[in-house]
């Protein structure tokens, strides 16, 4: 099982914890719209897929123009649904998925599919 944190507090998404003690960090957040920020827990990350160049898929684009999504599945009870990880390049913020700094998000989305061909992938929501 590989794991990812996302550090509302912090405003970050660290990945590859594997190679801690030095683990990469990308600017992430979660909310203010919608119901906010993503409930506090544990995901199961989908692997992720790459999304067509077209406008109504601006939101999940980075600003090298790649879009992509990965479907979070929450691992406990909750009335909310629709999570995932996508870079943020609309407005800034999400109405409860993790968005991702939109300069840069290739390295996250390749290691996500990277692992998600090996074995399952989960992230964790702090406070």
């Amino acid at each position: 099982m590989r794991l990812l944190a996302y550090v509302h507090s912090q405003g970050r998404l660290y990945w590859r914890l594997e190679e801690a003690p030095i683990v990469p960090w990308i600017a992430a957040f979660s909310g203010p719209w919608g119901k906010g920020v993503a409930p506090l827990g544990l995901y199961q990350i989908e692997g992720p897929r790459t999304l067509a160049k077209v406008p109504e898929n601006d939101p999940y684009t980075d600003k090298s123009g790649f879009g992509w999504f990965a479907r979070l599945i929450p691992q406990f009870e909750t009335e909310r649904s629709g999570f995932g990880i996508h870079p943020d390049g609309n407005v800034p913020g999400t109405r409860g998925c993790i968005g991702l700094n939109p300069e840069v998000t290739r390295g996250v989305y390749d290691y996500l599919v990277a692992q998600a061909k090996v074995e399952p992938l989960f992230l964790v929501v702090l406070g």
